[in-house]
């Protein structure tokens, strides 16, 4: 699993590398990536460490792609029973992308098994030209990951 940790990660808890890729994907001035931690951060296993990471990284690649978003905000709230990754923008949203002649399939499917695989639930809202939320939520009991 080691192997498998995102470069962002080593050396850094989870909050930091958000941190870190919002600041970076900020740089060119498109779209402004803004990072929010909310709560006292739960360390999480190396595992879903990882895939929440991912999680984010496709959402920030998806926005500065598809969104014509001007701004996003990644939020990674801990709350008593569960943590909450959330990755939002200002952007068309993906109802608004699709043409209505064609049949589209949302390739979001690499993120929900990733929230599956750490005992997560993923959500999408997207409504025609009122951006994108991807929401990530996984169970934790007393302040530690379940």
């Amino acid at each position: 699993m080691q192997a498998l940790r995102p470069k962002a990660l080593d050396g850094a808890t989870l909050p930091k590398a958000l941190e870190d890729a919002t600041r970076h994907l900020s740089a060119d001035a498109v779209t402004s990536f803004t990072f929010e931690q909310r709560g006292r951060y739960i360390e999480l296993p190396i595992e879903a460490q990882a895939e929440l990471f991912r999680i984010a990284q496709e959402a920030m690649t998806n926005v500065r792609k598809h969104a014509r978003a001007t701004s996003s905000w990644i939020i990674l709230e801990s709350r008593k029973d569960h943590l909450v990754l959330t990755v939002r923008d200002n952007g068309i949203g993906l109802v608004a992308e699709i043409p209505l002649d064609t049949t589209w399939l949302w390739h979001g499917d690499g993120m929900r098994e990733r929230a599956q695989r750490i005992g997560g639930r993923l959500e999408v809202v997207s409504p025609a030209n009122l951006g994108t939320t991807i929401r990530v939520r996984i169970p934790v009991s007393g302040g530690r990951y379940a």
